[in-house]
Order: structure tokens, then sequence, then C-alpha cells
């Protein structure tokens, strides 16, 4: 049997389900949600990274002194 090819017009409709149609909105919401989950994510872990690689330096510049009155008063 011989196809026909697809022609499209303007003035030709698209026939679609309710069933279907609903299927893709629930589809693409549920893609536009994980995306905004992951970035939210993502945003949230290279903030922690960034505040823990602060916390870093800031406890590297410490002198020997202040390290052993920081261990002196932890063993009280």
């Amino acid at each position: 049997m011989k196809e026909k090819p697809l022609k499209l017009r303007e003035e030709s409709g698209i026939d679609l389900s309710l069933k279907n149609l609903v299927a893709i909105i629930i589809g693409v919401s549920m893609g536009i949600f994980a995306y905004t989950e992951v970035t939210a994510r993502l945003t949230s872990l290279e903030t922690s990274r960034e505040l823990m690689n602060s916390d870093l330096l800031k406890k590297s510049e410490q002198t020997t002194t202040d390290k052993e009155q920081y261990l002196l008063l932890e063993d009280l």
C-alpha cells in the first residue's frame, strides 16, 4: 500500500485527545520542576562549598598560639 505524504496547511487541525494533551502538559511540568530542583541543589552545594573554603582559609590564618589556646580550652 502506497503511503501518502503528510501535508500541513493552516486550515488543517490537529486531532489530539484530551488524555494525551493532559499527559503532555504533566510531562512538561514535571521536566520543568525537575530542572529547577537540580539547579537549586547545585546552587546550594556550590554555596556550601564556598563557605567551607572561606572557613578553612580563616582557620589556616590563625597563629600557633591561637591554636594552642583553642586546644587547651577544648581540653578543659
